[in-house]
């Protein structure tokens, strides 16, 4: 499907987009020019091409972007996208963003970024989940399970985000990202990569993803020129194939700012965190405590939180409220018991009478 123009707009309300393959084209579901709103639809099982034409970059199989997309409770979910050419810009098995893209109560599940069997040389496909090259606003969502990977001619190609590559403007806001994989032969950022830009992080769980080289949760690894994160759960990641236990975070161009009430599971002797971050060691993992991903109420899939763990009223109010958050990724209130919780789960107190 093409939304054609730039003043087309196109409204999908409960509408199934399947099994679209153009070809070595962009847009193996939806390619859009113009705006496109996607109400509860499902968008799921389509391929397309990663390639750059023209000096264009773009790929998403599920999404190409090059206009504005608005999607609520919308499922991206078994789409893949196949790269052709030796560069970083390329994937998005999901999505592919080279405009304005906003999704909030979302499922982006189980896409790959991979490379072309006919490829004759290696390419880099990353964003298993989401590419972002332009402007992306990601809220109350589950992004999970998605993988970029390859397989290597050389042994020297590199994966980034198995979940969300961000090479641009992104702000991800009480989301949940989980069970994501950078593979191939140097996987950075199993849950989010950064490859420029400004990537913004508001009580977000980055959580049991996984990267062959390095931030089994978040990396780096690639010119971010700036990253925000404040109220955020980022533990129990992995990396370096699982040889390393937990890898959180891979901070190689030094372009974190934190505005405190995280909790890290392994700092990696990183200084830029606040008084009220709680952080892990290599040798003392800190746990953040939670359990499998689950429905547990709201639209989404979540990652509920014990009422042990070291999250619990340990958020904080102001940076939620300067953002807005006034409720968890499922909707129930963003404050249970006078103080939020870090991460995009609030546990809820029950009073009884």
């Amino acid at each position: 499907m093409e939304v054609d123009g730039s003043s087309t707009v196109a409204t999908l309300n409960g509408l199934t987009i399947e099994n679209g393959n153009p070809g070595i084209a962009y847009g193996g579901g939806v390619l859009n020019y113009g705006t496109v709103n996607f109400n509860y639809a499902v968008v799921e099982y389509n391929a397309a091409a990663s390639e750059t034409f023209n000096g264009v970059h773009g790929g998403g199989a599920g999404l190409e972007n090059f206009g504005t997309a608005n999607l609520f409770g919308t499922l991206v979910q078994f789409n893949t996208v196949y790269s052709h050419d030796a560069y970083t810009a390329e994937g998005g098995g999901g999505i592919y963003n080279s405009g304005t893209l906003n999704v909030s109560y979302g499922l982006i599940a189980n896409n790959t970024a991979t490379n072309s069997p006919w490829a004759s040389i290696d390419s880099s496909p990353s964003g298993g989940g989401v590419f972002n090259s332009r402007t992306a606003t990601i809220t109350y969502t589950a992004i999970s399970g998605n993988t970029a990977s390859q397989t290597s001619k050389s042994g020297k190609s590199h994966n980034y985000g198995g979940g969300v590559y961000n090479g641009n403007w992104s702000t991800l806001l009480d989301d949940t990202l989980t069970a994501n994989t950078a593979g191939g032969a140097a996987g950075h950022g199993g849950g989010l990569a950064l490859g420029g830009g400004v990537a913004t992080l508001i009580s977000d769980m980055i959580a049991f993803n996984s990267a062959t080289v390095g931030g089994g949760g978040i990396s780096d690894f690639q010119r971010a020129s700036a990253v925000y994160i404040s109220n955020t759960i980022v533990a129990q990641n992995v990396a370096n194939n699982g040889l390393t236990l937990l890898e959180d975070i891979e901070d190689q161009k030094s372009a974190f700012d934190s505005f405190g009430s995280n909790l890290i599971g392994v700092n990696p002797f990183l200084t830029f965190w606040q008084s009220t971050d709680e952080l892990g060691t290599a040798s003392t993992p800190l746990n953040a405590r939670l359990h499998a991903l689950a429905f547990n109420g709201g639209q989404t899939k979540t990652l509920a939180i014990d009422y042990t763990s070291p999250a619990v009223n340990k958020g904080g109010n102001y940076i939620a409220g300067v953002y807005g958050l006034t409720t968890d990724q499922r909707g129930d209130p963003r404050i249970s018991d006078g103080i939020c919780d870090i991460g995009a789960y609030e546990y809820q107190y029950v009073i009884e009478l």
